[in-house]
């Protein structure tokens, strides 16, 4: 079953933050992921607003996690992690009515 992972940061320095994207997209892609959206300016409606959130979708949770543990990946998650603050990552599984 498909999941999404919900990703919302504020950017602490854009100049080392920049190759992040290019260099990620290909692993993304690489791992069976979809961008589903992103956006420097979402709407915030609870809570505090974000510099950028992005919805990402991996075929299941297991994909996800070997996107994330990629040896490939680990060089641009530090990027992320070095030039992010205020860090929220959230997966939750496909919408099945039967387990609600």
């Amino acid at each position: 079953m498909a999941v999404y992972l919900v990703t919302s940061c504020d950017i602490t320095d854009p100049e080392r933050y920049a190759p992040y994207v290019p260099n990620a997209l290909p692993l993304l892609e690489k791992h069976g992921a979809e961008v589903i959206a992103a956006d420097k300016n979402a709407i915030t409606i609870d809570g505090e607003k974000r510099d950028l959130t992005v919805i990402l979708k991996f075929p299941s949770p297991e994909v996800a996690k070997e996107f994330s543990e990629d040896p490939e990946y680990q060089q641009w998650k530090k990027i992320r992690l070095a030039s992010t603050t205020n860090r929220a990552s959230i997966m939750v599984s496909e919408f099945n009515p039967s387990k609600f």
